[in-house]
């Protein structure tokens, strides 16, 4: 079981990263693996320079050759979580709702499923979106009206080759 991308914020929203890990690990018998770090880095410098960490980057190779991946997607609503952990300052907040339709392991995508702010994609750490269609089991988990456009732009890009949804989304995403 492991983490694919950082967890840790600077602010005192919980992101309940390290309990799902756990509850996984749990559920399957198997050793949990973290990624204890901030998702988002201030710079691409710091970015590369803790990937080179042979810790850091041999759990960030285990996340890339797993088979499995379990994953959902965020909104670029105001109370997002993502927006919530301090780290983007006010105008990135601002140009990412203008143009993304939802983010996948905190990276923004649009409706495409392109990433809509490459120099913020460089200061994040974790899986990267081409490793999600190399998956076997490539697995999107959502629920909410919210998550339609997201959902819809990760299915268009081929980042997921199940998804588990809730009754209303599954309706609104046929409609969409």
């Amino acid at each position: 079981m492991v983490q694919l991308k950082g967890s840790v914020s600077f602010a005192n929203e919980k992101t309940y990263a390290h309990e799902s890990v756990d509850e996984l690990a749990k559920a399957y018998h198997v050793t949990p693996e973290y990624l204890p770090l901030p998702v988002i880095f201030d710079n691409v410098t710091t970015k590369q320079m803790v990937e080179q960490d042979r810790y850091i980057n041999n759990i960030l190779m285990l996340g890339k050759r797993a088979n499995f991946a379990l994953f959902t997607v965020g909104t670029v609503r105001s109370e997002a979580l993502v927006f919530q952990l301090g780290y983007f300052a006010e105008p990135e907040i601002k140009r990412l709702q203008e143009s993304a339709v939802g983010d996948i392991v905190s990276r923004f995508i649009d409706e495409n499923g392109k990433v809509v702010a490459p120099e913020i994609d460089a200061r994040t750490i974790g899986i990267d979106l081409a490793d999600l269609k190399q998956k076997e089991h490539a697995i999107l988990v959502a629920y909410g009206n919210q998550k339609t456009a997201g959902v819809h732009a990760a299915i268009k890009a081929g980042y997921t080759n199940c998804v588990i949804l809730d009754q209303t989304l599954a309706q609104l995403l046929l409609d969409f």
